[in-house]
């Protein structure tokens, strides 16, 4: 695989004007600029200005980039269509190296952003808990095992929610 060139400033600097050109916003100009002066190339850049995502979507998804994590997680970002909150928490629980099967359950919950948070906390107490690498087969059944109680949990709160905008509604 051919190592990836840097941008030198002067390039950085002319796809700077040409996005200014576009009437893109200046935070996404800089954000861009900030990534290639990183060392992104200009096709990992792409990715998220292509996607329509808003400029906080814009900003997890750089610092996905930036952190290098796996395909697999971007192809999650990227696919599931995620809110720029819910995104977040993706990134983090990844980043501390959640497997992205259990990240990938946890989001099938039809859940807030708290939730999603609340549930991966837990699994990755459990993990840490034990010092579990979540990379062998046992591995992932037990952060399964996890999930499921933290499903428990997790719809519980749901549930309270639930009553709280009743009486809220009341």
């Amino acid at each position: 695989m051919q190592e990836k060139r840097p941008l030198s400033p002067r390039e950085i600097k002319a796809i700077e004007n040409t996005m200014r050109a576009r009437s893109l916003p200046e935070e996404v100009v800089c954000l861009v600029g900030d990534d290639l002066r990183f060392g992104l190339s200009k096709e990992e850049t792409d990715q998220y200005l292509n996607n329509n995502y808003t400029f906080e979507q814009m900003k997890i998804f750089s610092q996905a980039l930036r952190n290098d994590l796996p395909a697999e997680v971007m192809e999650l970002i990227t696919s599931e269509k995620l809110s720029a909150q819910k995104m977040a928490v993706v990134v983090d629980f990844a980043d501390k190296g959640i497997p992205v099967d259990t990240i990938r359950a946890a989001l099938l919950e039809d859940g807030s952003a708290h939730a999603l948070r609340v549930m991966l906390k837990k699994v990755w107490a459990e993990l840490e808990k034990v010092k579990v690498k979540p990379e062998t087969e046992g591995d992932y059944e037990y952060a399964n095992t996890v999930l499921a109680e933290v499903r428990e949990v997790v719809s519980g709160i749901a549930e309270q929610e639930k009553r709280y905008q009743r009486l809220n509604e009341k």
